[in-house]
């Protein structure tokens, strides 16, 4: 879920999310150990959005699905927060910047 916050109101003027499918966290080497002896509760899934990139017309969103093959799945909402599209960006690619017409 994107929340929207209109800074000049003080409130959330939007707020949209699409269906998705959350992805399971696989703890890394000593994770367990770690939480064990300090308490903290297993993290059971990835965290949805992972990056949020807007090019003045477009929301990016990079999400948590990635794979070896076809890269990190990207979801496009327009400024109304409907859907548009979803891509893979390809085997070790990453975006750090949108900017339209790039």
């Amino acid at each position: 879920m994107i929340e929207v916050l209109d800074l000049g109101k003080g409130k959330i003027s939007l707020i949209f999310n699409r269906r998705y499918c959350s992805v399971k966290r696989v703890e890394g080497q000593g994770e367990a150990e770690f939480r064990k002896r300090f308490g903290f509760p297993k993290i059971k899934y990835e965290s949805d959005i992972r990056d949020l990139f807007h090019d003045g017309r477009l929301l990016w969103v990079r999400t948590s699905t990635s794979g070896r093959r076809k890269g990190d799945q990207i979801d496009l909402f327009d400024e109304n927060g409907r859907f548009v599209d979803s891509f893979f960006t390809g085997i070790e690619r990453s975006i750090l910047a949108v900017k339209d017409g790039f």
